[in-house]
């Protein structure tokens, strides 16, 4: 009951939270973020609005600059 509720909260399958279909490289799924991914993306969203809004300026220029 406890693992359906965390994975309902965390939006990812049981078997994704209890690793059993290789969730390292998401799972063959690229639409879903690797638990790791998610974890951190709840840590950003408890920030303070202007924290997030530098993290996600850093996020996007490193992205930007991998491109070239």
């Amino acid at each position: 009951m406890v693992t359906r509720r965390l994975a309902q909260a965390l939006e990812v399958t049981t078997d994704e939270l209890l690793g059993l279909n290789g969730t390292k490289k998401n799972g063959g799924n690229g639409n879903k973020l690797s638990l790791r991914l998610l974890r951190r993306s709840k840590k950003v969203e408890e920030l303070p609005s202007s924290q997030q809004k530098t993290l996600l300026k850093t996020i996007d220029i490193f992205l930007k600059a991998t491109e070239k």
